[in-house]
């Protein structure tokens, strides 16, 4: 199938555009619709860490240490950095006994005026405090909790390949040290039908994706926070949608209504064409109506402006999904 285009305009002449791969399957791995290769093989990146985050739950771990569902969000989280973002992460680690010198995320420059360069403002702070939490609570040394053999990473390991229903996978690093899966779009759209409707995969694994996608809806803005996409989208779409964004250009979106999940990649890992596409994808499926295009608007065909703020151009999605 063609792939999707996002085609960025300046002065009406098309000056960038980049190629979209869409595979929407169900919760039986079956492809539904797509654009481009739906067997195109991606690293999951952020879009990973609900499913990073199920050994919390099923090991007992969350229960253990008391995490509330906005914290268990944020261990799915690509969040901003905001005061609340930093205030739950430091909470979650002192649950352990755990402070800011145990995350190995490193820092990266501020997402939002309220940030700093710091380790729990790192968008993935929640995500390494999550680990920290399932390592100590398997008994395995806090300061090898990134280290591929750990109990915590063993633990990740299985219930991302149980959810995908895939063995074997190949691993790499990501870019906050832990590490991280590879697999085509057809299977990562799978784990978000799961998500969405958990199926075929064992009861308790199930009822931790169910835990899991409630604390992301319920609080998205932990998942991102101002401004943030996964946060608009799931915002908008009146409890309908999970969302969580990655890096390189990824996107994954589960559908509650139908039990469905959509994979999205950017071939060239390009970002800001990231919501582009996934908004008109999404209209195409019907997951999105009404309301939610007046508040996805800026997101769907947003504007291209310069340094002094004037729009000078917009970016426009090219995409058709076809029937499998």
């Amino acid at each position: 199938m063609e792939p999707g285009l996002v085609d960025v305009l300046r002065g009406g002449v098309v000056e960038s555009r980049h190629r979209v791969h869409v595979a929407v399957v169900d919760g039986r791995g079956s492809l539904v619709r797509a654009a481009g290769d739906p067997d195109l093989a991606t690293f999951l990146r952020s879009s990973a860490k609900p499913f990073q985050a199920l050994p919390l739950v099923t090991t007992g771990a969350a229960d253990r240490f008391g995490l509330t569902e906005a914290e268990l969000a944020l261990a799915c989280a690509s969040h901003m950095g905001e005061r609340a973002h930093v205030r739950t992460a430091a909470a979650m680690l002192a649950k352990a006994g755990l402070d800011e010198a145990a995350l190995g995320c490193g820092a990266h420059p501020p997402r939002s005026r309220e940030a700093a360069q710091t380790p729990l403002c790192h968008n993935c702070s929640g995500k390494h405090a999550g680990l920290l939490l399932l390592q100590t609570h398997l008994g395995g040394d806090a300061a090898d909790y990134l280290d591929p053999a750990s109990p915590a990473q063993a633990a990740v390991r299985a219930a991302v390949e149980e959810v995908a229903g895939v063995s074997g996978l190949p691993w790499g690093v990501d870019g906050c040290g832990a590490p991280i899966a590879a697999m085509p779009l057809r299977v990562a759209a799978r784990t978000f039908a799961r998500l969405a409707l958990p199926q075929g995969v064992r009861k308790e694994t199930a009822d931790a994706l169910e835990r899991v996608r409630r604390a992301m809806t319920r609080h998205p803005d932990m998942v991102g926070g101002s401004g943030s996409f996964d946060t608009d989208l799931m915002d908008a779409s009146e409890d309908r949608l999970v969302s969580k964004v990655g890096a390189e250009g990824v996107q994954g979106v589960g559908d509650l209504g139908g039990g469905l999940g959509l994979f999205l990649k950017v071939e060239d890992g390009e970002k800001r064409a990231v919501p582009p596409a996934t908004v008109e994808a999404l209209r195409q499926l019907a997951w999105l109506e009404g309301r939610a295009f007046e508040v996805l608007g800026d997101w769907w065909r947003p504007s291209v402006r310069n340094w002094s703020g004037r729009a000078v151009g917009e970016m426009r999605p090219v995409l058709t999904l076809r029937e499998a």
